[in-house]
């Protein structure tokens, strides 16, 4: 029951990070959701450095540098973006649930972000925006 309210947590604050691009940002939306991505990995980079394991400081900062290519691809294609979303959802399934450095509730709170990022991103920012 827990992690299904984390989830709903983090799918409401991508409802509200959506909506504060759209105010504040809207010709940058692309460039913050892509920025996002990279931020989304640098954050298990700091899980590892807070608590002290250098031995998984390796397998985190691989996934920053995916992440930081899946995000400089997808600010040229939506598509790619809104994918690299959903695959950190999967990162966050197969290594942040397991991984005792990282918060208990943080890993279906991302999962809540990215999947409802990712979704948004795939069905509408790749209709409205035009693909360079």
């Amino acid at each position: 029951m827990y992690q299904l309210i984390d989830v709903i947590v983090g799918a409401l604050l991508a409802f509200f990070f959506i909506r504060s691009i759209h105010r504040f940002a809207p010709e940058r939306e692309r460039l913050v959701y892509a920025v996002g991505l990279v931020f989304a990995a640098l954050v298990y980079v700091g899980f590892t450095l807070v608590n002290k394991r250098s031995d998984r400081l390796g397998l985190e900062a691989i996934g920053v540098l995916v992440f930081a290519m899946i995000a400089a691809v997808g600010f040229i294609s939506s598509a790619v973006l809104g994918l690299g979303w959903i695959s950190h959802a999967a990162w966050d399934y197969s290594f942040g649930t397991e991984a005792e450095y990282v918060p208990f509730w943080y890993p279906a709170f991302c999962i809540g972000f990215d999947i409802f990022l990712g979704a948004y991103i795939l069905l509408f920012l790749t209709r409205r925006t035009k693909e360079i």
